[in-house]
């Protein structure tokens, strides 16, 4: 009786990947094009955020260069 059952889960199961109509490929395909577009912003908001940066950095140099010394415990911009 044993035997039999385990025979008839085996064949079902060997019907159930024999007549697969794909869904589980296109659902898998699907899931590889979500992860590589993850994969792409990721790259893109790192690369963004690096310029900022790079900006960020660039403008504090620039106001750094550009302010006058303390004086009474204020700082001037120079004018030109």
């Amino acid at each position: 009786m044993a035997v039999n059952l385990h025979r008839e889960k085996a064949v079902t199961r060997l019907i159930e990947l024999t007549t697969d109509t794909g869904g589980s490929a296109e659902a898998a395909e699907e899931e590889a094009n979500e992860v590589e577009a993850s994969i792409e912003n990721a790259g893109a908001a790192a690369l963004a955020a690096e310029a900022l940066n790079a900006a960020a950095e660039h403008v504090h140099s620039q106001a750094e260069e550009s302010a006058a010394p303390v004086i009474d415990g204020s700082s001037v911009d120079v004018v030109e």
